[in-house]
Formats: C-alpha cells, sequence, structure tokens
C-alpha cells in the first residue's frame, strides 16, 4: 500500500535524525535506544497472528499501551497490521482512541505526536485533537529519575483510576535498558554523580515495596517494566510483546522474574538477537519475547539469531529449554542443538559426584595480599591470569605466599594436592571461557581462580581423565550456553553433567598426557572426538545434533545416585552393574549371587526397597502417593464441608446417621475433627490417624478424600524422595510421629554453628525426621536404633550410610551395643524422645514401674556416654503434666547427670513448616562446657501470618495426579517450598527467601480460581 511507503520513510527519518541528535551520555543514563520499525513490524504482526478470529474481528476495540514509546515505532507498527486487517475509518478511529502511550522524554513525545498527526489526518481523514493527547500521552511510569523527588508512578497516577483498573488488552515496548547504579564512566560532574547515587537509593528502596521479582541484583528499569506490565498493565487475557535483553533468559539475577513469565503467564515465543543486530542500536543481545496471561507455558515457538536467520526457528516444550540447575534459564538454540543437550544433560552433574570438589581460590588478592610476596617461599601463587589449557601459562611473573597464610587459611589442605583450576573471570566474548590447568601441590590459588579436587572413588575418575573432559568444546558450549556475564561460578560448573558412565577415560587420559608432552593441535581434535563419544553424541559440531539412539531416555544422574546409596550395602559393586539394574538388564539375586555377598534379612529388604525407590524415580513416579479408601458415610459426611471447615458443617440428616457424630455435636467435639485443610493456611498436626477423616484436619482441600502419605509427608517437611517403607499402617505412624524434619534442621545448624558438634546418636529414631533434620544441617549420625522394624528400614532406605540397630532398647545387649557404639565414635550428642507419661522422681527409682522404662534406658545410656549435649523432644502436654511437676522431675534428674537443662515449646509453622504443630524440645548441656542450653535454641526465621507457608505451597502440584504407580508429576509451577523437596534449591535460598518474603504468590491467583471452582 502507498501508505505503507510513505508512512515508513517519514517515520524512519524523524526517528534516525532525533536518535543521532541526542547526547549519547544522556541515552546511557536514562537508558534510551531506539528500536527499528523493520523489527516492531515483525513483533506486531505476530502478536496479531496470534490472535483468535473473535479477537481480530474486534482489535480496534482492544487498549493499547506503549509505556516507553520514544518516536512511536511500537504504535506505528501496530497500526499498519491492523490497518491490513481491512479496517473501515471509523474502525481505525476507535483503534487510535485506544492507544494510550507514556514516555519520560518529551522530545521523543513531540516527535511522536508529530507523526501520529501527520498518519491520522494523510491517510484516514482524522483529525487528532489536544483534548486526546492529553487525554492519551503520559509522562514518565514507574520512577522519573529526572524528578528532584522520586516517587513511584502508576499507571492511575497517570490516566486516572478507570483506565488503571480496566487495564490493557495489548503491551507492546523496548522498555529502557538501564541499570539503576551510577557508574563513575557515565559522568563528567561529581556532584551530578551523587546527585544520581541518591536517587537511586530513594528508587531500590520504593521497588522493595511495589515489586516481588524483579529486585534481585543491581536494579534495571527493564525488569521493573516487565515485571510492572505483566502484573499490574495487562488484563487477565491481555498479550504482551517485549524488546529486552537477553540477559533475563539465563541470569541468576533475573530467575524469578523469568520463573513468573514461565511458570504464571503462557511465552508464546522468543527471538534473540545478538549484540551486533541492526535492529537497535545498542551493544546488547536482545530478545523479543511474545507472552500471553491466563495460561501457563508448554511449548515455545524459539528463533535463534533472528536478525540473521529469521526462518530458523523450532518449537520446544519448556521441559527441554529449561535448566533447572542454572534457575530454570532458557536456552534458545536450534533443533539439533536442543537434540544434542537433551542427551548431554541425562549424565550427572558435577555437584552430584561426591568425590569431587569444586571450589574457589583460597587467598583473596585484596583482603589477604599482605601474604603475598615477591621474595621466593615453597608456596607459588597463581592468579587467573596464569590460567593456560592444560598447563600454567609462564609467560606472566609469579609471585609467592608466606607459609603464615597457608596455616590460618581453611583451605590450606587443598594446597597441598593435586588440582586442576580454571579462571574465575573470563569475558564473554572470549571463543574458549573455559580453561582448565593442571596445579601442582604447594601451589597457592587466588580467589581469581576456581579449583578442583578428585578425592579417591570407586567411579575411575581422576583430574587426567576430568582436565580432558573440562577442557573440550562440548564443555565450553554448554558452559555459555547459560553464561550470562564475565564470571565462571562454582554454581556454573557444579551443573556441568559428566559422562562418568564412559568406557573410554583411560584413551583420553592418554591422549591428555601426549598433549602435554607434543602439544600437537590433531591431538586436541582427538581429545575432543572422544569426549564426544564419552558423551554418546556423534561430533563436536553442536550444529549437528546426531545423537546415538541408545543414550536412553531418562536422566542418567539418577544411576550414580542410586549407586552412591546401593554401594553401602553393596560396597564392591562397579558402576556398570548397577547401571545395568536400573536399566532392567540384571536383578538384584543376580548381582547378589555374582558378588558373593551374604546379606542379612534386613538388608536384603533395604536392597529391595531402595531399588524399588529408584525405579518410581526413573519413572517420575511421586513416591508414596497412597490412596486411602473411605466409606459411603465417610465420603457423605466430607463433602458438604468447605475448606477450614469441620464436623459444623455436617447436615443434621447425616450426623443422624453416626453415633460419633451425635456424641460430638452433643458434648461439643474439637473444631479440629472432620476438617477439611484450608489452602490459604498452614495445616494442623499430622497424627499418626490421618486416613480417618474423623480424627482431624485432614481432608484434602479441594478433593473429597484424605490426604496421601506423600501429601502428609510433604506437611511434615520430608522430601520428596523420602520413601517410607512397610504397610499402609506403617507408613501412617512413621510419617505421624516423625519430628518436622525442617524443624530439626534449625535445630542442628544452630548446634553446629555454636557448638562445633557434629555427631549424633539417635534414639528411638522413627522413620528418622529428626535424624534428617540433623544430616541436612551438619550434623552426621553415628547410630540410630529403634524397635519398629519397618521405621528402621525407612530411615536405611534414605540414608544408607547410617549404621541402624533394630532393637529394643530395654534389652542389656542391645544397650550395651548402643553405648560401646556411640563410646567409639565419640558421640557429642544424644537425640531421642522416649514416652514420660508415668514419670516422676519416686517412680524412676522404682524398677518395676513399666510406665518408666523407656525413660530410665536413655537416661542410663547418657549417664554412660556422658555427651556434650542431650537433644529430648516429647509432646507439648509434657511442661504441664501433672502440673508441670513430670517436666521438674526431668530437669532434676539431667541435673543429677551433670547437666544444665532447660525446655521450649516450638512451633513447626514458625520455623519454615507448613504445620501447626508444636512440640516441646529439651536442650541440656554438660556442666563442664562454656555453652549453655538457651543459646543452643534455634531463633525463627521472620515469617508474619500472611508469609507462613500454607498448604497450597505445599500440595497444590499434586491435587490433579493419579495415585500409585499413576503418580507421575506434571511439569507447573511449584513454591519454593516444594522447590526445596525436590532438591531444586538449597536450605539456605529457601529460608532466604522466608525472610525476604520472596514466595511464588500463585496461590493468590489459583486459590480464587480454585474456590470459584469448587466451592
Amino acid at each position: 500500500m502507498e501508505f505503507d511507503v510513505r508512512l515508513f520513510a517519514k517515520l524512519e527519518e524523524s526517528s534516525k535524525n532525533y536518535e543521532k541528535s541526542m547526547d549519547k551520555l544522556r541515552r546511557k543514563q536514562i537508558g534510551s535506544y531506539f528500536t527499528s520499525l523493520e523489527l516492531t513490524v515483525k513483533m506486531m504482526d505476530e502478536l496479531i497472528s496470534e490472535m483468535s478470529k473473535e479477537e481480530i474481528e474486534n482489535i480496534y476495540k482492544m487498549r493499547f499501551l506503549e509505556p516507553c514509546v520514544g518516536t512511536g515505532n511500537f504504535v506505528f507498527a501496530y497500526i499498519l497490521g491492523c490497518v491490513k486487517l481491512g479496517l473501515t475509518s471509523e474502525q481505525v478511529k476507535e483503534l487510535i482512541n485506544n492507544i494510550y502511550v507514556c514516555d519520560i522524554n518529551e522530545e521523543a513525545i513531540a516527535i511522536y505526536r508529530d507523526n501520529l498527526t501527520f498518519f491520522a489526518l494523510e491517510f484516514f481523514g482524522i483529525a487528532l485533537s489536544d483534548d486526546y493527547y492529553r487525554s492519551h500521552i503520559g509522562g514518565g511510569l514507574l520512577f522519573n529519575v529526572g524528578d528532584s523527588k522520586i516517587r513511584f508512578i502508576s499507571l492511575k497516577d497517570v490516566f486516572g483510576e478507570e483506565i488503571a483498573e480496566r487495564r490493557f488488552d495489548i503491551v507492546a515496548t523496548n522498555p529502557p535498558y538501564k541499570n539503576l547504579k551510577a557508574e563513575h564512566t557515565h559522568y563528567i560532574d561529581e556532584n551530578e554523580k551523587n546527585n544520581d547515587k541518591s536517587k537511586y537509593y530513594q528508587i531500590s528502596e520504593l521497588a522493595q515495596k511495589h515489586f516481588q521479582y524483579s529486585t534481585t541484583g543491581t536494579l534495571n528499569l527493564y525488569k521493573l517494566f516487565v515485571e510492572e506490565i505483566i502484573e499490574n498493565y495487562l488484563t487477565d487475557n491481555g498479550k504482551c510483546s517485549l524488546l529486552i535483553p537477553s540477559s533475563i533468559l539465563s541470569d541468576k539475577t533475573c530467575s524469578r522474574l523469568r520463573n513468573r513469565m514461565l511458570f504464571n503467564y503462557k511465552i508464546i515465543s522468543i527471538k534473540t538477537m545478538g549484540e551486533d543486530s541492526s535492529y537497535v542500536d545498542a551493544q546488547q543481545a536482545l530478545c523479543a519475547i511474545l507472552l500471553k496471561k491466563g495460561q501457563s507455558t508448554d511449548f515455545i515457538n524459539i528463533s535463534k539469531d533472528y536478525d540473521k536467520n529469521p526462518e530458523n526457528t523450532t518449537n520446544i516444550h519448556v521441559d527441554d529449554l529449561t535448566n533447572s540447575n542454572c534457575e530454570n534459564a532458557i536456552v534458545v538454540l536450534t533443533e539439533s542443538e536442543y537434540r544434542v543437550l537433551e542427551a548431554v544433560n541425562k549424565f550427572p552433574k558435577l555437584k552430584d559426584i561426591t568425590c569431587i570438589k569444586n571450589l574457589r581460590g583460597e587467598l583473596d588478592l585484596s583482603i589477604d595480599k599482605n601474604y603475598i610476596t615477591s621474595v621466593e617461599s615453597p608456596y607459588r601463587l597463581i592468579r587467573g591470569r596464569n590460567i593456560g589449557l592444560f598447563q600454567i601459562n609462564r609467560q606472566n611473573s609469579f609471585d609467592y605466599v608466606s607459609e603464615d597464610f597457608i596455616k590460618k587459611s581453611p583451605k590450606g589442605r587443598y594446597v597441598k594436592v593435586h588440582r586442576i583450576a580454571c579462571q574465575q573471570i573470563a569475558n564473554q566474548s572470549k571463543k574458549k571461557r573455559v580453561i582448565f590447568s593442571y596445579i601442582k601441590p604447594n601451589t597457592v590459588l587466588g580467589n581469581s581462580c576456581n579449583f578442583i579436587v578428585v578425592n579417591e572413588n570407586n567411579l575411575d575418575i581422576d583430574l587426567d581423565w576430568l582436565i580432558g573432559v573440562l577442557n573440550s568444546s562440548l564443555i565450553n558450549w554448554l558452559f555459555k550456553l547459560t553464561s550470562s556475564n564475565n564470571h565462571i561460578n562454582n554454581y556454573e560448573l557444579d551443573a556441568l553433567p559428566l559422562p562418568i558412565y564412559s568406557k573410554n577415560k583411560n584413551e583420553i587420559r592418554q591422549l591428555v598426557k601426549k598433549y602435554i608432552e607434543v602439544g600437537a593441535s590433531e591431538i586436541l581434535d582427538e581429545i575432543e572426538e572422544l569426549v564426544c563419544q564419552a558423551y554418546e553424541i556423534s561430533s563436536i559440531d553442536t550444529t549437528s545434533g546426531n545423537i546415538d539412539a541408545n543414550s536412553g531416555n531418562y536422566d542418567k544422574s539418577i544411576i550414580l545416585k542410586f549407586y552412591n546409596e546401593i554401594k553401602y550395602i553393596l560396597p564392591n559393586t562397579q558402576l556398570s552393574t548397577i547401571a545395568s539394574l536400573l536399566e532392567g538388564n540384571i536383578s538384584i539375586e543376580e548381582i547378589i549371587i555374582q558378588c558373593g555377598y551374604s546379606l542379612t534379612s534386613f538388608e536384603e529388604k533395604v536392597l529391595t526397597n531402595l531399588y524399588n525407590k529408584y525405579l518410581d524415580i526413573k519413572s517420575n513416579r511421586v513416591l508414596n502417593h497412597t490412596l486411602f479408601k473411605l466409606s459411603d458415610l465417610d465420603l457423605e459426611m466430607i463433602k458438604p464441608i468447605p475448606q477450614g471447615g469441620n464436623w459444623k458443617n455436617i447436615p443434621q440428616e447425616t450426623i443422624s446417621k453416626s453415633k460419633r457424630l451425635e456424641r460430638i455435636k452433643e458434648t461439643g467435639g474439637r473444631t479440629t475433627l472432620y476438617g477439611r485443610i484450608d489452602y490459604k493456611k498452614p495445616s494442623y498436626t499430622i497424627t499418626t490417624y490421618f486416613n480417618r477423616p474423623g480424627n482431624g484436619t485432614y481432608v484434602h482441600p479441594i478433593h473429597n478424600r484424605v490426604i496421601t502419605v506423600r501429601e502428609a509427608a510433604r506437611f511434615q517437611s520430608f522430601n520428596d524422595d523420602y520413601y517410607f517403607c512397610g504397610n499402609k499402617n506403617q507408613q501412617l505412624k512413621q510419617v505421624g510421629n516423625a519430628v518436622p524434619v525442617l524443624l530439626a534442621y534449625q535445630i542442628a545448624k544452630n548446634i553446629l554453628g555454636k557448638t562445633g558438634c557434629s555427631r549424633s546418636l539417635d534414639l528411638f529414631c522413627g522413620a528418622g525426621g529428626m535424624t534428617a533434620g540433623f544430616k541436612a544441617g551438619g550434623i552426621n549420625s553415628i547410630l540410630s536404633t529403634d524397635i519398629e522394624e519397618s521405621a528402621c528400614m525407612t530411615l536405611k532406605v534414605n540414608n544408607p550410610e547410617i549404621p541402624i540397630l533394630c532393637g529394643d532398647i530395654t534389652n542389656p545387649l542391645t544397650k550395651s551395643q548402643i553405648v560401646q557404639t556411640a563410646l567409639e565414635n565419640e558421640a557429642d550428642i544424644i537425640c531421642g524422645g522416649p514416652p514420660c507419661q508415668g514419670f516422676s522422681m519416686a517412680g524412676f527409682r522404682q524398677v518395676d514401674d513399666p510406665r518408666n522404662q523407656l525413660f530410665r534406658d536413655f537416661a542410663d545410656i547418657v549417664s554412660k556416654v556422658k555427651p556434650k549435649i542431650i537433644v529430648f523432644e516429647n509432646v507439648e502436654g509434657l511442661l504441664t503434666f501433672q502440673n508441670g511437676e513430670t517436666y521438674r522431675n526431668i530437669i532434676q534428674l539431667f541435673s543429677e547427670l551433670g547437666y544444665n537443662a532447660n525446655g521450649r515449646t516450638l512451633f513447626a509453622h514458625h520455623f519454615g513448616v507448613p504445620q501447626k504443630r508444636k512440640r516441646v524440645i529439651l536442650i541440656c548441656t554438660r556442666k563442664d562446657l562454656s555453652f549453655s542450653p538457651d543459646e543452643l535454641f534455634p531463633e525463627p526465621p521472620t515469617i508474619s501470618e500472611e508469609l507462613q507457608i500454607t498448604a497450597y505451597d505445599t500440595i497444590s502440584d499434586l491435587e490433579n495426579i493419579g495415585f500409585g504407580h499413576e503418580a507421575v508429576y506434571k511439569n507447573i509451577a511449584i513454591s519454593k517450598y516444594v522447590q526445596l523437596l525436590r532438591d531444586q534449591i538449597s536450605h539456605i535460598d529457601y529460608f532466604t527467601s522466608i525472610s525476604q518474603a520472596i514466595f511464588n504468590d500463585m496461590a493468590d491467583i489459583h486459590f480464587k480460581a480454585t474456590q470459584l471452582r469448587l466451592f
């Protein structure tokens, strides 16, 4: 069409002329960059193509916002796209009347106004009045860095309450790429720099109040705009087209915002463009993202190097796009490259291989500079610049380190051993970023290096093989996929997969040694080829993507985890044998016969359960998602009960069918009976009877059933891979009797930090709630014991490295064995919770009082082992039982045994557990030690009532899956809490997220939908 050409020419000329006239320093300070009309047209055409037929027919009625309009290229591209649909002049008039724009730059706004006036009048005879522009053009949104007083600017502030509440059907923009950091190179005047620095501080303070997902790391306007657009500008079914830095796809500081976009919205397409793209005048790699609200992401249309190869697109499922080991980084590749990535990611990650230690260099070049000397000493200093391919670069001079540093450094022991090291900083523009060198003993590494140590192992892993793999082009390619800055972080190295099952390790070793001697490039080519064979791909050409069809269809890191656990039962079994077992090529019986093992009955049961556990994990099943059948009457009772309701919501006609219900109504039973869990709150206490709706609050929030074993285990904060053995009744007892794992974790973490005590004897261990929590907190059990075999089985299957004694503590032989093991292993903590119902000082001394037998044996073991600390847990009523006499007598007894003691009631939901469970924790410390019991109680994280972990955070992802072998995880959004239970984030990250109030707030949205759907 003629107006296309004329309009294009005018828009391009005015935009480019203004761009050239603008001061470059000023552009950097406000983050203003201009987008070519060619690209905006492509983006708007795609947005329109994703509309339904009904939306197309009514497109002129849709409200459109460009919040950072500049000279208006997104607006004009949108109008052009709509006009191509054959709109009438009246429809174009309504279309323009539904377009709103904002910008901080008044000069750019003036150009936009002139161009829109020209377009409307010249081609459609529409004269736009001053009133139109006053109501349809606003100033800067979010934060105007040019104002003397910084404030948060909302849509309501700019366009009024009516427009803000209606929101917009379409938002398209290229927001400013502006780090809110006063960088020295951007200023000539020091006062101007200090003024901006003060403003940025104010913005940071305000941003923390208004934003949840975009404030990690250095603030950047583009990230704030993205969050505000998708959260507050778009309607519930709105679409947005964003041109933003590619760092959002992989940068760790963008992970919260990225996860929000991935799991709470539908990303339709991603197009990436390199730093040299002609589409935008900025030295910045960019991506164009098309997103829709109201759905979650499944498949994404991916275009790599879109500016150079616009036709090279592929449709990829979100599971294949993201890397959970790197904060769900989105990896944009060609289709063949995805096949390569899929193949190599089936191998175990470096962090999962326990014999490999990956650390930062031990000497801080700034803090420890006084230890650095030019005078030769036994310890040579290596900096990042000294690192070369396989060997230290000897062209650079070396400094030395004084021996005093080695003595004081917590990593000093690594100085004495062989290592390999890489640079900690390697410019993104470098073709080869990951380069490892051999490091000889008596070498100190600066913190500009990362290093790796390999401990003795049965996996046939050594430094010679490892350096050959890590120096390969394939590893370099893998690293660069998710690296978004100049650093090589340890967590990024941890995420690299390693082909530990390969059969060509010796060949790689020999070639590595040969290369060190000869240095011929063809040897490197041979190493590259062998590394590809080890990863089961055809070549290092990452564009070919030819994969060995026998590479398997599940994550091979599962084999390593299985091997690391099974080796405690079958210590001499090879990794290849374990792989064959899990892949179904050999049976457990055959392994036992071949290896000549003689196992006890208990060990055979552990081995079988461990095998079944990993078969389920391999199939992506939810462990122990076991359904309990209810009677017809039970179902009739629970159907009318709403979330948070109880027996009072059951109709009288149903109550009359149950004598128990009639008694409850007559006597006014507890309001937790026949309770339905409320998705908005933590659960009530999980007991050993959660299979019965009448015994507590165990009815599922939205389904007419009680919670499963796995759901109950989640409320008890057991990891999802914690496998419960035994029949249903045994599993009920194991879960219901357990100490919440996260509560135990907080106790252990505090004890370890305050005292350094790290070896515990666990009595009455049950399924291992206290044991698992202490283990996560850094305290290891030297022996765990219980009389219940199924509970011991569960603990051993999930903690195979822990010695288990399944026996009666009242038996003299069993007690003697416990004491002997504790003394031999220098246990400095004893944990346990024996029953105390009949306890009194007089009763305790009466041998014939059977109620006190277990506590008497507990105290007897304490008196013989004499640990530094006792951690004693019991029910809440212990403090008030017999008017407190029982508790006072226990304190007196421990005092006679040589201990100071103090007890407190701890609330599990104060410690990140989604359960309002109370436990009495008694901590005793030996009187000859410098620390007291009061110091060892953990302080709960700062968790307000609104930010407690809810039932929705805990079990909502399991609400629509099957049970038993049909229970398979779905690819849907999960809370921080479930991420912790599925080992996707660490305990530190989880509790940091609590203290910073960074929870996945999908509950706010989905809970409302759930209510509307079911009640």
